[in-house]
């Protein structure tokens, strides 16, 4: 059972792309993994979210506002690094930076959401 306030409000948001909703479930789910001490698990589900931003990125921002679209691309940056470099301290066995980067790409995925 979720009992994350932020990501119940995340997932509260409206007409979200399937794809979108599916990075913020493996970012969140490798943020668990984190927090139980089950890196394997955390490093599969930041992967899977990493795989799936590379090959996504016109869906999902096709969804952004044509009037945001520079901050759409900008925010999907922003995403993308930080999964980059939780996954970059998941492997380094620093779980502690692992999880600092994956609130900031959740953080960020809440304002893309936007």
């Amino acid at each position: 059972m979720n009992k994350d306030p932020e990501s119940l409000l995340r997932l509260g948001l409206p007409s979200q792309p399937a794809d979108l909703r599916a990075i913020q479930l493996k970012l969140e789910e490798g943020n668990d993994s984190l927090q139980r001490f089950l890196t394997v698990n955390a490093a599969s589900a930041v992967n899977t979210a990493k795989g799936t931003l590379k090959g996504k990125s016109g869906a999902i921002l096709k969804a952004v506002p044509k009037e945001s679209a520079d901050l759409g691309k900008e925010y999907y940056a922003s995403i993308e690094s930080s999964t980059s470099d939780a996954l970059q301290a998941i492997t380094s066995n620093n779980p502690s930076g692992a999880q600092k980067s994956l609130a900031d790409a959740l953080s960020v995925t809440t304002k893309l959401e936007e």
